[in-house]
């Protein structure tokens, strides 16, 4: 196997032509399609879903009380899909503020299932927690159901 950089991209192949073709595609995949970036303010938080032409889709989260300089570079999730970014972020925001009312349409049922077993846990982990336990026993009691 050969690997080459054509015009700044990586490209693998048997042969030099192959590997330009490989190259070629990932700059046409690049090149295409939506990069429009998307905003969702969620409780004290926003999310910036954008794309980066070689990485995909990602989000940066914003804590919308914090002063000061917060870079805007991606992390979270990279997805060659919005839709799946977007359903990444809105779990994300939920898990931070505890409820995912309002991202419902970015959200599947298994997705609501999964965060409704999240939120009882962090329920019951935080009964645990008020009642002094150590954080082992915080978790088995959160765990027991």
């Amino acid at each position: 196997m050969l690997t080459i950089k054509y015009y700044g991209v990586e490209g693998t192949g048997r042969t030099i032509t192959d590997a330009k073709k490989d190259a070629g595609s990932t700059i046409e995949t690049a090149l295409s399609g939506d990069y429009t970036p998307t905003l969702i303010a969620h409780g004290e938080w926003c999310a910036i879903v954008a794309r980066s032409p070689l990485s995909g889709w990602g989000y940066r989260l914003i804590e919308t009380g914090k002063q000061g300089r917060q870079d805007l570079y991606l992390s979270g999730s990279v997805e060659h899909d919005k839709r799946v970014a977007l359903s990444h972020v809105a779990r994300h925001l939920a898990q931070l503020s505890g409820t995912y009312a309002g991202l419902e349409r970015y959200l599947d049922r298994a997705d609501m299932g999964q965060l409704d077993s999240y939120f009882a846990w962090q329920s019951r982990y935080a009964v645990a927690k008020a009642e002094g336990k150590t954080d082992d026993e915080c978790r088995a009691f959160a765990d027991a159901r």
